[in-house]
C-alpha cells in the first residue's frame, strides 16, 4: 500500500524592521519574500507604501501608514 500525504504550502513569514524616511520612524512588520521583492522594485519602503493601491496592501497598518505619509507630504 502506498500512502499519500497532503502537502500544504505556506508562505515564509518574516518579522522585519522597516524605516520610513517620510515619518522618520521604525516599524516592525510581518511580511513575505514576495513583499520584500515588491519593496525593492518600488525603490524602497516609502515608495512601496505610497505607490501600492489600497486593495493590494491588504492590511490596516499599511493603510494607516499610507494615510500618515500622505498627510506628512501634504504639510
Amino acid at each position: 500500500m502506498n500512502r499519500r500525504s497532503t502537502k500544504l504550502w505556506r508562505p515564509k513569514v518574516m518579522k522585519l524592521i522597516f524605516y520610513t524616511e517620510i515619518l522618520d520612524k521604525y516599524y516592525k512588520l510581518t511580511c513575505t519574500r514576495s513583499t520584500l521583492e515588491q519593496i525593492e522594485e518600488a525603490g524602497g519602503f516609502d515608495m512601496y507604501i505610497l505607490k501600492t493601491h489600497e486593495v493590494d496592501l491588504k492590511s490596516d497598518i499599511g493603510m494607516q501608514l499610507k494615510r500618515e505619509m500622505q498627510m506628512a507630504l501634504g504639510k
